[in-house]
C-alpha cells in the first residue's frame, strides 16, 4: 500500500494534481454516462436522467476549478528538494505550499521554521513576496503567534545560505522550542507550519 503524502511533504502538489485530474474526469464521465444512458433508454433528452446529469455537472465543475488551480503551479524539482533537505538538516521544513489569500495564491517551494523565524523560497520571480509575507504575518497574529521574523527569498543560493545560518544557530544553541516534554503537544514551530498548511490549497 502506497504511503499517503501529506500537505507540506515533498510530492504533495504532484499527488494532488493527479487526484484532482482523475476526480474531474470521473465526475464529468459519470454525468455524461447518465445523460447518454437516459437518452438510450427513453429515446429522448426530456427525462429524469438528464436532470440528474445536469446536477452532476455542478460538482464536476467545482472539481475542474480545483484541478486548474493545481495545474497553475510548477512542481518543485528533485534537485531543489535534495539541496534544501541536505542543507536544512534538523530544521523543520515544508515543501510546495501554495499560500492563498483574497488577492492571490503564491507557491512557496520550501519553507523552514526555527525559533519563530520563518524562511521560505519562492521560485516564481513574478510572485509578490512582500504581500505574502504580510499575509502570513497577519494570519499568525490572528492566531496569537507574534514576534515572528518572516522572509521569503527568490534567489535560491541566498536562501540556502540563510537556512544554513539557521541550522548552525540551532546546533550551537538548541532552542527550547524544539524540545517538547509532552510528545502529544506540538512545538510552536509545528503550530506555525500547521497554520501555513491551513492557508494553503
Amino acid at each position: 500500500m502506497m504511503k499517503r503524502i501529506k500537505k507540506g511533504q515533498y510530492g504533495y502538489l504532484k499527488t494532488q494534481r493527479r487526484i484532482e485530474i482523475l476526480k474531474t474526469i470521473l465526475l464529468f464521465g459519470c454525468s455524461f454516462l447518465i445523460l447518454f444512458l437516459g437518452i438510450y433508454m427513453t429515446k429522448s433528452k426530456m427525462n429524469l436522467f438528464t436532470v440528474v446529469a445536469i446536477l452532476g455537472i455542478l460538482p464536476a465543475s467545482k472539481s475542474a476549478v480545483g484541478m486548474i488551480m493545481f495545474l497553475r503551479f510548477k512542481l518543485s524539482s528533485d534537485e531543489l528538494y535534495q539541496a534544501v533537505k541536505e542543507t536544512a538538516g534538523p530544521l523543520k521544513v515544508n515543501y510546495d505550499l501554495v499560500v492563498t489569500s483574497q488577492e492571490n495564491a503564491v507557491q512557496i517551494n520550501a519553507v523552514a521554521c526555527c525559533a519563530n523565524t520563518i524562511c521560505g523560497y519562492v521560485e516564481n520571480k513574478k510572485a509578490d513576496v512582500k504581500k505574502t509575507e504580510a499575509h502570513i504575518d497577519t494570519i499568525l497574529k490572528n492566531n496569537h503567534i507574534s514576534h515572528c521574523s518572516i522572509k521569503l527569498y527568490q534567489d535560491f543560493p541566498t536562501y540556502l545560505t540563510r537556512i544554513t545560518e539557521m541550522k548552525d544557530k540551532l546546533l550551537d544553541t538548541p532552542n527550547e522550542n524544539q524540545i517538547v516534554s509532552d510528545e502529544t503537544k506540538p512545538s510552536e514551530d509545528d503550530q506555525i507550519l500547521s497554520l501555513l498548511q491551513a492557508i494553503s490549497i
